[in-house]
């Protein structure tokens, strides 16, 4: 990593303690980048660090002056926030199981990269957890000490007694964190709830006891044969990590842009920001619907011009139609259009970009 002769510019702080903090910042020539200051002994561990443990898990720095008046170091990333506002915005029980696990996964991807390299990271503050303006999390901490660290940081039982930390207590730091972000969550998968709720069969037990070793982590442990026991586990309950998804949630909290939605001219599928592509075909009450809401461009469509476009003809009494009505959008929403479509006193509207894909 070479010098710089520009100084880059502070753009918001994002987090911090005493003399050192961390802000969104922007480059001469209008790069962004996460720009963290400090003592220049600080920024030259924490950059070597992150050197060291390059992964998609962790910004990499590109760029610094240790010699500065105020020393600094640019990292790759433009964030727009940290996991201390995500938790502050989200409900813990609307996250889908699936986004959840990014986060452990992220967690698990970082220290599988540091711990062979013999860098462990100590503590974890959700301030750390920087945001990416692309939906992606990424970890800065790597090389980090207590001068840094928040009050809200959590740390492993024997890094709080003052000991060093160890791939080990990494783990439990990890366990420990999250746990208090991610308690529970949305849609879990039905073997992982029959686990959760004690089913007697043995395959249950089974998984019990498989997932009560990765909740523990008895004996010696690292970043790497706990990512392993991890995805391992959620190959047992039909799980997987889904940052597509979990990008898009996190956009959607920080106000970056509307979705992209993707169909065909007879509105046969659909998707989301490039993510899966979602069959209307067996749908038609839901197609219907989109198509009445994307032939509106983007302007609130009355219910009563909704239900009349979705079932011409028919002869529905009281609140029927009204009803059938809030099925199809509570199913369109399930189909990644869950903050696309909004519910104004005048009607429903379509708040995305829709781009006609040819064959």
């Amino acid at each position: 990593m070479g010098g710089s002769v520009f100084e880059p510019k502070a753009v918001r702080k994002l987090a911090g303690s005493g003399e050192i903090a961390w802000h969104a910042g922007i480059a001469p020539g209008g790069r962004p980048c996460l720009l963290v200051r400090g003592p220049s002994a600080f920024l030259a561990r924490v950059a070597e660090a992150h050197l060291r443990a390059s992964s998609p898990a962790s910004p990499a720095p590109w760029a610094h002056d240790l010699d500065a008046d105020v020393p600094w170091v640019a990292f790759d990333v433009d964030p727009v926030g940290t996991f201390e506002d995500v938790a502050a915005r989200w409900a813990k029980r609307s996250v889908p199981y699936a986004e959840a696990i990014v986060v452990t996964h992220t967690l698990g991807v970082l220290l599988r990269a540091a711990h062979p390299n013999g860098i462990c990271l100590g503590a974890l503050a959700p301030s750390q957890v920087v945001v990416d303006r692309s939906g992606a999390l990424k970890i800065l901490g790597l090389g980090f000490d207590e001068t840094a660290w928040s009050e809200r940081a959590f740390r492993a039982p024997t890094v709080a007694m003052g000991h060093a930390p160890t791939p080990t207590s990494d783990v439990h730091t990890a366990l420990l964190f999250l746990r208090a972000h991610i308690p529970w969550v949305a849609d879990v998968p039905p073997a992982l709830s029959r686990i959760l709720s004690g089913a007697p069969g043995p395959v249950e037990r089974a998984f019990a006891r498989a997932l009560f070793a990765i909740l523990t982590q008895t004996g010696k442990v690292d970043g790497v044969s706990a990512l392993r026991h991890v995805e391992r586990f959620w190959s047992f309950v039909g799980a997987a990590p889904d940052p597509h998804a979990m990008g898009r949630r996190l956009r959607e909290t920080f106000g970056e842009g509307v979705p992209r939605v993707d169909v065909d001219r007879e509105l046969s599928w659909l998707s989301v920001d490039g993510g899966p592509r979602h069959d209307l075909l067996r749908r038609e009450p839901v197609r219907r619907v989109l198509r009445a809401l994307v032939a509106a461009g983007g302007e609130p469509v009355p219910v009563d011009r909704l239900v009349a476009a979705v079932w011409p003809g028919e002869a529905l009494v009281g609140s029927s139609g009204a009803d059938r009505l809030y099925v199809a959008i509570s199913t369109l929403r399930k189909l990644d259009l869950r903050t696309a479509i909004a519910r104004e006193p005048s009607g429903y509207a379509l708040r995305a970009e829709v781009v006609v894909r040819e064959p």
